[in-house]
């Protein structure tokens, strides 16, 4: 049992390294799309609750002659906006601090329809950033003003990647928790579907026997 658990701890942690690993691969790189005309295009994030979700975008390519505002939307899972931009320049920043745990649906959009002839769609990075991280922290202005040394500062990168992935650890434990919860209780929807299939399927056939024995005797050929 203990190494059951054990195993199941190991495994929660590296699935939290992993995790901080992308989370900094893609705050680092950001993402790449096209915008279509008159149509949004949304990508989503998961967040934590009372966790800061920051970033910013910008335009990359395309022809802007004649584009207006560039438009920024956040959803949440419901579809309810939460937050709304627009930026005249192509590029901007956004924070929002979610009140529940889920996924948000971050949407771009250009105002311009195009439709003219050489048109091409606005590409735009973006770069998301859902939690803490261990780039988060700026150790140089942190050693000097606390003076630490080198030991020291690399004892502060390692209690703040420790922190990172108790923290990851722990959303992780509680994400399972809701799914384990979703899992068994679709499990017990779906058993009492196929108790309640089966009681329908028996008084059905019982209710054909019993009508066939009618008919077969009204018309005498029993």
């Amino acid at each position: 049992m203990r190494q059951a658990t054990a195993r199941r701890m190991r495994g929660a942690v590296v699935a939290a390294i992993m995790l901080v690993v992308v989370f900094a691969a893609i705050g680092g790189e950001g993402l790449v799309f096209d915008i279509p005309f008159g149509r949004p295009r949304c990508i989503g994030e998961e967040v934590r609750k009372n966790i800061p979700v920051t970033g910013t975008f910008e335009t990359v390519a395309g022809n802007q002659e004649d584009t207006r505002e560039l438009i920024l939307r956040i959803a949440d899972g419901s579809g309810h906006e939460v937050l709304r931009q627009s930026e005249m320049t192509g590029s901007g920043v956004f924070d929002y601090v979610p009140t529940e745990s889920g996924e948000l649906q971050f949407c771009f959009q250009d105002s311009y329809r195009g439709g003219g002839r050489g048109q091409v769609p606005r590409t735009v990075k973006v770069v998301i950033n859902t939690g803490s991280s261990v780039l988060d922290v700026d150790f140089s202005e942190l050693a000097k003003k606390e003076n630490l040394k080198p030991i020291e500062i690399k004892l502060r990168r390692i209690e703040n990647e420790c922190e990172v992935i108790e923290s990851e650890t722990a959303y992780l434990k509680e994400r399972e928790k809701e799914l384990r919860n979703l899992n068994e209780s679709t499990n017990s929807r779906a058993a009492w579907l196929s108790i309640f299939s089966l009681v329908v399927l028996v008084l059905s056939t019982v209710w054909q026997i019993v009508y066939l024995k009618y008919y077969f005797s009204k018309k005498k050929l029993i």
